[in-house]
């Protein structure tokens, strides 16, 4: 059972050697998230629902992964309001959040089988709601930056070099124009996530109980068979180490937090959700899940920094491949 981790990890030191040895272009990755966000993840999802068809009350999970995944987003806002808005838009995009779908279920697959992927996936239907959109949008409403425009155009600096965010106009139809652009902004980022839309789909689907055709799930088995392996390159493609003392705090930072959060929702799912022990074991540990991936891709375009972010999801990753093995054969 070992081995199956070991390979995981694997697959992420293959990835990081084929770009340092030039074997693939640097953004090679881009790539190859279109082809996981596009085909293999949302094969994956669908597949595990011909697997095994979820009960209604399993639901709470997903209620419980939105909690998860927004509860970090207006404490760190509290907690970041002295540092700057490049720095506090880093820290509340990755401290918030889980890269369920794209690290969580291959490791859930290779410790539970297919069938317990499935509590996973109904985990994610609430954290994605958060990563899709929500988090880059809620973090810029109360940063007050436009969440479809680079940092870049919502700040200035100053002669001392300090980044300020430009004032929003005081005209109430300028402001309402604005409201309406980041809502508009963040129900097009929704749409163009289709794991997004699968997710939406299958709820209602459970909810009127119709289930997904055994067919389907042997049509797209192949493709979701290859989820794990693409994920696990796609993050060895994006780790980059930081450059300078400054970046490496403030990834330490963004560790910390995403850890200290892992602990309460690990805590929260193993103690008082009402399921039998293997399913709150499987949220358990699913709430150890790293950095979102999501994060990455709203801090590359937000700020231009995504081998940052890109590190902080792989820190974040080997931390929670180790501690999901150790919790799957101690507890």
């Amino acid at each position: 059972m070992l081995l199956q981790p070991i390979a995981l990890l694997s697959a992420i030191a293959v990835g990081y050697w084929l770009k340092h040895t030039g074997r693939v272009p640097a953004n090679s990755y881009k790539a190859l998230q279109k082809v996981i966000f596009d085909f293999t993840l949302p094969a994956a999802i669908i597949y595990s629902f011909t697997i095994r068809h979820p009960e209604k009350n399993m639901l709470l999970i997903s209620v419980f992964g939105f909690i998860c995944a927004v509860l970090p987003l207006p404490v760190l806002f509290l907690a970041t309001r002295k540092r700057p808005v490049n720095e506090r838009f880093f820290l509340m995009l990755n401290g918030s959040g889980m890269n369920v779908g794209n690290f969580t279920f291959p490791v859930v697959q290779a410790l539970w089988g297919t069938s317990g992927m499935l509590t996973s996936v109904m985990y994610d239907i609430g954290n994605c709601l958060v990563v899709a959109a929500t988090s880059n949008s809620v973090a810029s409403m109360l940063l007050k930056i436009r969440p479809d425009k680079p940092l870049s155009e919502s700040t200035y600096r100053d002669e001392n070099g300090t980044l300020h965010v430009r004032v929003s106009s005081k005209d109430p139809d300028a402001r309402r124009l604005e409201r309406r652009a980041n809502i508009r902004a963040m129900l097009l980022s929704y749409w163009r996530s289709l794991s997004f839309v699968v997710y939406i789909i299958l709820v209602i689907m459970l909810l009127a109980g119709v289930r997904v055709p055994q067919p389907v799930g042997t049509f797209l088995k192949p493709i979701a068979d290859g989820n794990s392996l693409c994920s696990m390159v796609m993050i060895g493609l994006m780790m980059e180490l930081p450059t300078n003392a400054e970046q490496v705090k403030l990834v330490l930072q963004a560790f910390s937090w995403r850890m200290l959060f892992a602990i309460i929702c690990f805590s929260a799912a193993w103690f008082l959700l009402p399921f039998d022990p293997v399913t709150r074991k499987i949220v358990a540990v699913t709430t150890l899940s790293p950095a979102s991936i999501f994060g990455t891709y709203f801090t590359d375009r937000m700020l231009g920094d995504a081998k940052l972010a890109g590190f902080q999801l792989t820190l974040t990753s080997f931390f929670s491949l180790i501690v999901m093995t150790v919790i799957y054969f101690v507890l």
